[in-house]
């Protein structure tokens, strides 16, 4: 970890009444350079800057500005902080690294409130008639503006609007994403391959068309769909209302996906009580579709089934609707994934059930389809 080897202070001296004009920056040692996380975080180069002290200027009077590089006459500025990117030693003495000191700021008092709370000021910026976090940033709750996410980030998302705009990403399951038809490498969003191109992943293939990459010649091909195994399937703890009279190994409740097994679901509760499964299969599939076959009692059968990807029901897939079926067993036809806005390629999901009535689900047979991933 770089150690910072002087600071300065910087104060533009305007009378303001809310709005924070000062800056305080830690300057790393000569021989140092600075990796942002992505090359579209530097903001611009300056030439002939007279001195080190002129180029934190530069990035003081830039409220997108978080780190600069500063090499004889030579200033570079980047928005990337210098905890998201790296500081490194490099060859040349003459070249250095300064960074704003964030640690201090805290913008929770302005931020959203009108304009004449911020203007002027360092770290937030008008817009919409409010105070805002500069472009590129994001306000984190908690009274930071923070740089936006790339696909790499080990932060979590909240919202869109967490992950790089530039590049178009997505916040998906607490995770920045590459539009639809497009897939990350070298830091950036690249097109997917359509069908007879080489590939090394599935993720490199147009999801959103079905394609997958073959596991055995390594092209882009459409998926075979197959009906997808269940391997276990348990009730997680901080979901279930299992009645202690059922089978606590858990067997009963999975080997409803299999062999037209009956398979009640949890006690009885109160009316559009959620009832919870989570299940593993024998491989990640893209998916394609889920059947689902009744009792046709119109009591004891789901009202609507909701597909998790994660087993903490943080991630909604999709959800799909069943009418009420009350002339004996039914099978509806399949319920097809929308994969033409969010392709989903996983190996187990988390399966929410709303009954029709205040009695238990009787589930008669789930089943899932997809695509070897």
């Amino acid at each position: 970890m770089m150690i910072y080897t002087s600071s300065i202070f910087l104060l533009i001296h305007i009378h303001v009444l809310y709005g924070d004009l000062t800056s305080y920056i830690d300057f790393a040692s000569y021989g140092t350079d600075f990796i942002p996380a992505n090359k579209i975080e530097l903001r611009g180069t300056h030439l002939s800057v007279a001195s080190a002290f002129d180029c934190a200027l530069l990035c003081h009077q830039d409220p997108q500005c978080r780190t600069f590089v500063f090499d004889l006459s030579i200033c570079q500025l980047y928005e990337g902080s210098s905890n998201t990117g790296s500081i490194i030693v490099t060859n040349s003495s003459s070249r250095m690294v300064g960074a704003i000191n964030y640690s201090k700021i805290n913008v929770a008092a302005a931020y959203n409130q009108s304009c004449d709370h911020c203007f002027p000021d360092r770290y937030l910026v008008c817009r919409n008639n409010t105070c805002q976090c500069p472009l590129d940033t994001f306000y984190d709750n908690e009274g930071n503006c923070m740089n936006q996410l790339f696909v790499d980030s080990t932060l979590s998302c909240e919202n869109d609007n967490w992950c790089e705009q530039d590049m178009n990403l997505t916040c998906q399951c607490g995770k920045c994403h590459c539009p639809v038809g497009t897939y990350w490498m070298n830091k950036t969003c690249v097109p997917q391959f359509y069908a007879g191109k080489y590939c090394n992943t599935s993720d490199q293939c147009r999801n959103d068309l079905n394609l997958v990459c073959s596991r055995k010649n390594k092209t882009c091909i459409p998926m075979t769909i197959v009906k997808m195994p269940v391997m276990t399937g348990t009730l997680p703890s901080k979901f279930s209302y299992v009645d202690m009279s059922f089978n606590s190994t858990g067997e009963e409740w999975w080997r409803g996906f299999d062999g037209y097994i009956s398979t009640k679901w949890n006690r009885y509760g109160g009316y559009n009580v959620l009832d919870y499964i989570f299940v593993t299969f024998n491989d990640t599939y893209l998916l394609n579709s889920l059947q689902l076959t009744v009792g046709g009692d119109a009591t004891h059968d789901p009202k609507t089934i909701g597909i998790y990807i994660d087993e903490n029901g943080t991630c909604l897939a999709q959800s799909f609707s069943f009418p009420a079926i009350s002339n004996g067993t039914f099978t509806f036809s399949a319920s097809i994934f929308n994969t033409t806005m969010k392709p989903l390629a996983t190996k187990q999901v988390l399966i929410s059930i709303e009954r029709w009535s205040i009695y238990q689900t009787w589930l008669y047979e789930l089943t899932f389809f997809g695509g070897l991933y």
